[in-house]
């Protein structure tokens, strides 16, 4: 927590009590309370950080609860849904991972998408003798309509919201 008076010190905290506590007892050098603070992400998991600027300036004490208690794909639904505005629903505590709707496939791009719908039969049974007339790129490109790409560290997402 860095606070905005250049006459305060900042403090690094790991959970929202140890912020409290720590905020709750900052004053300045003139003994006054210190109310500002800019909050920084320091250590931790690229996805933590990514959940941290996706929604941790809103609500710090939600945050603490999603870090703390959902699995690291809830996560993902949750960063997605802030970060490219699916939700309009406040960040808050009451938030549950079933609240998010959305369709994640994870390290693919629209190409290998395509393909694994086709392998899969999303297009029906396809003959033999005409497989090799399937265009698989217009088919990727026509899925990139219906769906998004998203980066989170070193992975790139497809997603959809429903």
């Amino acid at each position: 927590a860095q606070p905005y008076d250049l006459d305060a010190q900042g403090f690094w905290f790991t959970s929202f009590e140890d912020y409290q506590t720590k905020y709750n007892n900052n004053f300045n050098v003139y003994g006054q309370f210190v109310e500002e603070y800019e909050i920084q992400f320091i250590d931790g998991s690229v996805i933590n950080n990514a959940l941290f600027d996706a929604v941790g300036s809103y609500n710090l004490k939600a945050y603490f609860k999603v870090v703390n208690k959902w699995d690291d794909f809830e996560k993902v639904d949750l960063i997605i849904s802030y970060k490219d505005n699916i939700t309009s629903e406040p960040f808050n505590e009451d938030i549950e991972p079933n609240d998010l709707n959305i369709e994640i496939y994870y390290d693919m791009s629209f190409h290998s998408l395509a393909q694994e719908f086709i392998n899969d039969g999303m297009l029906g049974d396809i003959p033999k003798h005409l497989e090799q007339y399937i265009d698989v790129d217009k088919y990727a490109y026509d899925l990139s309509m219906d769906y998004n790409e998203f980066r989170l560290g070193d992975t790139t997402l497809i997603y959809r919201s429903m």
